[in-house]
């Protein structure tokens, strides 16, 4: 059991990393009670919970997209998908992502 965990100095260094993401990432308490409600209020619905599902997988998506853009070869070609997937979005009358922090 003891070797399935990462050594304490790694562990500590990485949540003291200065550069590392994760604190942009978090969502506040007042985000995480709005996602709640929207969720219980959209699991009745049937169609509403399949757009509430595919409007946060947008936004997993768009979370990831810097590195996309990173690794892509043509940055315009990333860039531009990106811009079809919101007019995807937008042709499908979905919120934009609300996770993403720009």
């Amino acid at each position: 059991m003891e070797g399935l965990r990462p050594p304490a100095s790694r562990l500590a260094a990485r949540q003291s990393c200065p550069t590392s993401p994760a604190p942009m990432f978090r969502r506040t308490k007042q985000e995480i009670k709005l996602s709640q409600k929207i969720a219980k209020k959209y699991s009745a619905i049937p169609h509403m919970w399949s757009k509430c599902l595919l409007c946060h997988c947008y936004g997993l998506w768009f979370i990831c997209l810097p590195s996309y853009v990173k690794v892509c070869h043509s940055k315009v070609r990333a860039l531009r998908t990106a811009y079809d997937v919101l007019r995807k979005m937008q042709d499908k009358k979905l919120q934009p992502p609300d996770e993403v922090r720009w």
